[in-house]
């Protein structure tokens, strides 16, 4: 009997000190079989358009700590970086992560070896992924930093040459990088609330800093930027009136003029009524991460789902029909009606206005916009795609400055 008392207090013990985040060692206690995650992915169950809380038990929060940003796949898919948050930490609560693909099997998550005692957040890959960047407040302010891989491990942290002296207000915790290592990023300003910037590269430094327009950014707090890499949309999150919870995620697409079109919600499926935001897209394209306090989370939990749901917003093309100006405002029946699975709408516009063609459901929830931006006089003729969406009657409503109007239509499969 006291050979049992023995082996248990040492037990015991064991539990004690891998449940504290102390850098190297692994933060929870699981049995191996549970480790044997094959690629890509952990092994995941994949999801389609509905989101899908990701990683095994070991990954889900347990109320002592929440994700702090999506996990960040290696070009490869053989590496992930993620950060921890802890709340029983009085300094240092952000705890960065990293597990890799040893022959089909991933490690235990352990802190990478230039992990430092203060908070480092937001590991971003280079495109060859032989860089990692990544922010931290190790030098006593928010500053971004680098690695560099050195054999099997990474090199000492060096610091990102951007002129942090410059940067009108507080930086931000997280930031993404552009293909040409263009930086989108945070910043707090007493006036503006927190913003999103971007900064480019130029003779080896970041110098000057750019506000993004009013299409992205309020007087309300947009943060956590994800930038496609050869900058076609930005995904965030925001604050602003018309969101679901705390923070949403919306986005916005860049246009062949350099211009970016109005954010949109993306919509119930993504956001809800807690916080939804720390948006993230795989290096292959196919998924979108996100951070959210869902039923029976008991913090913030990675959530995945198919990066189809982007495709919901990207601009339609819209053809213009006549250039004659018309004698009035009008929106016509789509045709064909019934359809399946694809539709036009066409319109008229007497004045050069300000447009939204917007679709919605029986419910009135809107499903997507088709055009949202400033168009001259003429007759224009927009597709919508509702392979999608099920068999039912949708509405659509278009809106301009003096001119509102709503028509049903019919999808059967």
């Amino acid at each position: 009997m006291k050979s049992f008392i023995t082996i248990s207090i040492i037990l015991v013990v064991c539990l004690i000190s891998v449940s504290n985040p102390v850098k190297g060692m692994v933060t929870f206690n699981k049995p191996a079989e549970l480790l044997s995650d094959s690629l890509p992915y952990l092994g995941q169950t994949r999801p389609d358009t509905i989101p899908l809380r990701f990683g095994p038990q070991y990954l889900i929060s347990d109320g002592t700590w929440g994700w702090h940003g999506s996990p960040k796949f290696s070009p490869d898919g053989k590496e992930m970086f993620f950060v921890k948050y802890y709340f029983n930490l009085s300094s240092g609560n952000a705890k960065m992560y990293v597990m890799k693909d040893v022959n089909g099997v991933w490690t235990l998550p352990v802190q990478p070896g230039f992990a430092s005692d203060s908070i480092d957040n937001s590991p971003v890959y280079s495109p060859n992924g032989n860089k990692l960047y990544f922010s931290s407040y190790r030098s006593g302010s928010m500053k971004y930093y680098f690695v560099t891989r050195d054999g099997s491990g990474w090199s000492q942290p060096q610091l990102l040459n951007m002129a942090y002296q410059s940067i009108p207000g507080s930086l931000g915790w997280d930031f993404a990088m552009t293909m040409d290592s263009t930086i989108y990023f945070s910043v707090y300003t007493a006036t503006n609330a927190t913003d999103i910037y971007r900064s480019s590269l130029v003779n080896g430094q970041y110098s000057t800093f750019e506000r993004l327009p009013s299409e992205i950014n309020t007087s309300f707090s947009e943060v956590s930027p994800y930038i496609e890499p050869e900058e076609k949309y930005i995904i965030f999150g925001s604050n602003r009136p018309g969101s679901y919870g705390l923070h949403d995620v919306y986005i916005s697409f860049k246009k062949t003029d350099g211009s970016w079109t109005p954010a949109q919600n993306m919509g119930n499926r993504i956001n809800g009524l807690s916080e939804d935001s720390f948006p993230w897209v795989t290096p292959d394209g196919k998924y979108m991460f996100f951070n959210s306090a869902k039923a029976g989370d008991y913090s913030y939990n990675a959530y995945w789902v198919d990066s189809k749901v982007i495709d919901r917003f990207k601009p339609v093309g819209i053809n213009k029909l006549e250039e004659e100006i018309p004698s009035g405002y009008r929106l016509f029946q789509n045709y064909p009606n019934p359809f399946n699975p694809s539709t036009k709408i066409k319109f008229q516009l007497s004045a050069a206005n300000f447009v939204k063609l917007s679709v919605f459901d029986m419910l009135g929830r809107e499903l997507t916009t088709l055009v949202n931006e400033s168009l001259k006089p003429g007759i224009y003729e927009v597709d919508w795609n509702a392979s999608r969406y099920t068999s039912g009657t949708y509405f659509y409503r278009l809106e301009t400055d003096g001119f509102n109007e709503t028509r049903q239509m019919l999808l059967l499969k």
